[in-house]
């Protein structure tokens, strides 16, 4: 893949920027939308968060003060790239072509160990209790089987929907068009690992980010993506004590599910073998060099 490069020989980074800044236009008003919705759903509780700090706010999180925190973005995304989508000229780029349904199979196999994998070694560096996974974990170890359900549409369905069609659907498709596959993978990671606003949690959604980015190029499609991701979620909240206690046994954990994950690669590779996916088209430019 040759990268677009400057008059002097350097990547494209201008239309790198340019192509992320919807990013920054989503990120703040689906934090501020979180926000006011999870402040509203306090109030009628008969709470008054303007006079509580931040981890008294966390501390008095419930399923759906859980729930709204994650709409507000998810509200964000859908607004930005929902122009695009009712074009069929456009919508068929960002979405790409219709998968093959044991790509989509092994896509959600291949999602939930990497995310079971980095679940184990966030416990195995006691780091389980930080930031927004603090959070999550916090709230989802007090609730039972059916209040687990109830958070499934929000927390997986339109979760993975939302995020998959926003970084590796709109966001992808701006950045495939002047950078290289590497840039547009990476960078579409990173974004995503912003969004989860810690470093913990952040960091741990730039390697599934990676994951799906590389799913997204492979497939030339981002349904795999948003079928991994939403069953990923879905799994997690629902075997969220299972992971507590696969947590427990770092090193059986860390092992089992990194050769679950590099089986399912492996298969993929060979259900997937070019190179590129038809979903890619990078902008011609005749000063490209080599990668």
């Amino acid at each position: 893949m040759n990268e677009p490069r400057s008059a002097a020989g350097a990547p494209n980074w201008k239309h790198t920027l340019v192509a992320v800044l919807p990013v920054f236009v989503a990120l703040p008003a689906g934090y501020v939308l979180s926000a006011l919705l999870v402040h509203g759903a306090l109030v009628l509780r008969g709470l008054e968060p303007w006079k509580m700090d931040a981890s008294s706010i966390l501390s008095a999180f419930g399923p759906l003060e859980l729930s709204l925190g994650g709409v507000g973005n998810q509200l964000a995304f859908l607004a930005l790239i929902l122009p695009a989508l009712l074009r069929a000229d456009r919508r068929r780029p960002i979405l790409g072509s219709r998968p093959a349904a044991s790509i989509c199979v092994l896509s959600a196999a291949g999602m939930y160990s990497l995310s079971v994998f980095l679940s184990v070694a966030v416990s195995s560096l006691g780091l389980e209790g930080h930031g927004t996974l603090g959070q999550i974990n916090d709230v989802l170890a007090g609730m039972g089987l059916s209040e687990r359900l109830a958070l499934l549409p929000v927390l997986a369905i339109s979760a993975g929907l939302a995020e998959e069609l926003f970084f590796r659907g709109f966001l992808f498709r701006r950045l495939a068009v002047g950078s290289s596959a590497r840039v547009t993978v990476v960078v579409s990671a990173i974004a995503f690992g912003l969004a989860h606003l810690d470093l913990v949690h952040s960091t741990a959604a730039f390697v599934m980010g990676l994951f799906l980015g590389w799913l997204r190029l492979r497939a030339g499609s981002v349904w795999p993506g948003v079928v991994a991701h939403i069953f990923s979620n879905g799994s997690v909240v629902l075997t969220h004590a299972w992971l507590d206690d696969l947590g427990d046994v770092p090193a059986f954990g860390l092992l089992a599910t990194a050769l679950v994950f590099g089986l399912v690669l492996w298969a993929l590779q060979r259900r997937m073998p070019a190179a590129l996916s038809a979903g890619y088209t990078p902008r011609p430019t005749s000063s490209a060099g080599p990668d």
